[in-house]
C-alpha cells in the first residue's frame, strides 16, 4: 500500500497521515487511561519520534524496492522489542516465543533466499 502511494504521496505526507490517525485514536485514549508523569511523558514523547522517523524511513524504502525485499527488515524489527523486554524491562522469555522465534527465523531464511534466486 505503501508503495502505491509513494506513486501520488511524498513520503514526508505518507509518514504525516500515520502520524495524524495515530494522534486522532491517542487522544480518543487519553481521558480513560492514567496520566503519565512528566519523565514517562517525555520517554512516550521521544519513542514516537524515533517511531515516526522510521516510518519516513521505511517509506522511503518503499518507494525504491520491492516489499518482498524488504520484508526481512521487518521481522527483524520484532527483535528490539524483546531486547527490551529481557534487558530492559527484565522479563522472562515465555516458551511460547522460544518456539516460534525459530520458526520466523527460518521462514526469513527461506524467503531471502528465494528471491535472491529471482
Amino acid at each position: 500500500m505503501v508503495r502505491s502511494l509513494n506513486k501520488t504521496e511524498g513520503p514526508g505526507a505518507i509518514a504525516l497521515y500515520l502520524v495524524l490517525a495515530s494522534k486522532i485514536c491517542g487522544i480518543a485514549t487519553l481521558f480513560s487511561a492514567v496520566t503519565p508523569d512528566l519523565s514517562t511523558l517525555g520517554l512516550l514523547m521521544l519513542s514516537d519520534l524515533f517511531g515516526g522517523f522510521g516510518h519516513f524511513r521505511m517509506t522511503l524504502a518503499f518507494r525504491y524496492a520491492e516489499a518482498s525485499r524488504l520484508a526481512p527488515f521487518e521481522y527483524v524489527a520484532l527483535l528490539w522489542p524483546v531486547l527490551a523486554d529481557v534487558f530492559i524491562f527484565r522479563l522472562e522469555l515465555l516458551s511460547a516465543f522460544l518456539l516460534a522465534a525459530p520458526l520466523i527465523l527460518i521462514g526469513l531464511a527461506i524467503a531471502s533466499a528465494e528471491k535472491s534466486k529471482g
